[in-house]
C-alpha cells in the first residue's frame, strides 16, 4: 500500500500508509489517532495522538497510488460532502 492514503474531509489531514506496508485482501487494519492511540503494525497503525476526526461528522477517504478513490465512509455532517477531499494530495 506504498503511496495510499486517507484524507479527513473536513480538517484535510492526511494519512499516508508506510513504505512497503502489505494488507492482505482477507487482513483488516485499524488506523488510530488520539491521545490513547496505539501503532502496532501490521493491526494498528498510528495517524498521529492529535485529534482528527470532526466530532460532529466528517467523511474519511481512501486512495490508491493512482489518487484514485478506492474506498470512503462517513458519519454526522461528513455524510452531505461530496466525493471529493479538499485535502487529497501527493506525498
Amino acid at each position: 500500500m506504498t503511496d495510499w492514503y486517507i484524507v479527513s474531509v473536513i480538517g484535510g489531514e492526511t494519512f499516508y500508509f508506510p513504505d512497503g506496508y502489505i494488507l492482505d485482501s482477507t487482513s483488516l487494519v485499524q488506523i488510530e489517532s488520539g491521545q490513547a492511540a496505539v501503532n502496532n503494525p501490521p493491526l494498528q497503525l498510528l495517524w498521529g495522538s492529535g485529534t482528527i476526526w470532526n466530532d460532529s461528522g466528517d467523511k474519511a477517504i481512501l486512495y490508491d497510488n493512482s489518487n484514485q478513490v478506492v474506498s470512503s465512509a462517513c458519519y454526522g455532517i461528513g455524510c452531505a460532502l461530496g466525493g471529493t477531499a479538499s485535502g487529497a494530495a501527493n506525498k
